[in-house]
């Protein structure tokens, strides 16, 4: 995986669900240093038994460090309820 590269994204999850995620990434990265939050799709959605949804989501998050940036790249699990919202994000 390098960081110059954009993330490689897979077919599955529709760009609102993506954005929505990469808010609730945004949120909890801010207090951290975040400077720039990339997210894409990472494969198909997966419905829960309550309603909600599981969006697999390719996260990339750069931090401002006092030297130079900090890169951290994963691949997500990003729960929404059954109306949308977002309500977990777990690595």
């Amino acid at each position: 995986m390098s960081v110059e590269q954009p993330l490689a994204q897979r077919v599955g999850t529709p760009l609102q669900i993506v954005q929505a995620c990469r808010t609730s990434v945004v949120q909890a990265a801010i207090p951290y240093g975040a400077v720039r939050v990339d997210a894409v799709s990472a494969g198909r959605l997966n419905r829960m038994r309550d309603g909600g949804l599981a969006a697999p989501i390719a996260v990339r998050v750069t931090y401002a460090r006092a030297e130079a940036s900090q890169v951290r790249q994963s691949q997500i699990v990003c729960r929404l309820d059954a109306s949308g919202a977002v309500v977990d994000l777990q690595s």
